[in-house]
């Protein structure tokens, strides 16, 4: 009877461990990644994981793009934007007083 009941103990405590150590290994998982809407399915998007590049467009509406690795495989990179110059702000002479 008693060994019965560390038995069911034991095996609730294991259970109860192994739940745990799944979630955390979710969470890590996940931790970098963003949700997101490519093509015709959700799926969670950051750098270096696999892409497709048919979906390129929806990769850049996350701010990722497709690019082809050095293995051969195509994995997500973020994309770099560039925008207009900054304005060049005109400099006065010393000495000139304006």
């Amino acid at each position: 009877m008693l060994l019965g009941a560390l038995a069911a103990a034991f095996m609730l405590a294991a259970s109860v461990a192994l739940v745990g150590m799944r979630d955390e290994a979710r969470a890590s998982s996940t931790a970098g990644c963003t949700r997101a809407r490519i093509g015709p399915s959700i799926e969670c998007v950051a750098r270096n994981k696999r892409c497709r590049p048919r979906y390129e467009s929806d990769y850049r509406h996350y701010g990722f793009t497709c690019k082809r690795a050095h293995d051969g495989l195509y994995r997500l990179k973020e994309r770099v934007f560039i925008g207009p110059p900054r304005p060049v702000q005109p400099t006065t002479p010393y000495g000139s007083g304006g």
